[in-house]
């Protein structure tokens, strides 16, 4: 909350937004197209397809009885590395290495974070 460059993207991030977007559109349709509308519809239908099928009891496994529906998926792992582990996300939410209970649990992401911190 001190650092004013911080209050100020988030104060002003949907106007900077908009205004990146009208910039990048007028600069060139197609630019605007690949690097911002592009990616994140790939990035939407991803996200939307990866929880649906990590919420799926017939496609995984369950490490924790939970209240709901998440699975471990082990054959997403090649395309989504540890977020195949959901149900050990929401068995133990606090744990930022979603592969920790089993050894072929594997989370690169995770050490990605590791490395990066250190």
């Amino acid at each position: 909350m001190r650092d004013t460059d911080v209050m100020f993207f988030h104060t002003h991030y949907q106007k900077i937004l908009w205004i990146s977007h009208a910039l990048v559109a007028l600069l060139s349709f197609d630019l605007w197209l690949y690097t911002i509308a592009f990616p994140a519809f790939i990035t939407l239908h991803s996200y939307s397809i990866q929880t649906s099928l990590n919420h799926s009891k017939s496609y995984g496994y369950k490490n924790y009885e939970q209240n709901n529906d998440s699975v471990n998926v082990w054959w997403l792992f090649p395309f989504i590395l540890g977020e195949a582990w959901h149900n050990n996300h929401h068995g133990d939410a606090k744990n930022p290495n979603y592969g920790h209970r089993h050894w072929w649990e594997l989370d690169p992401t995770y050490w990605l974070i590791k490395l990066i911190r250190s």
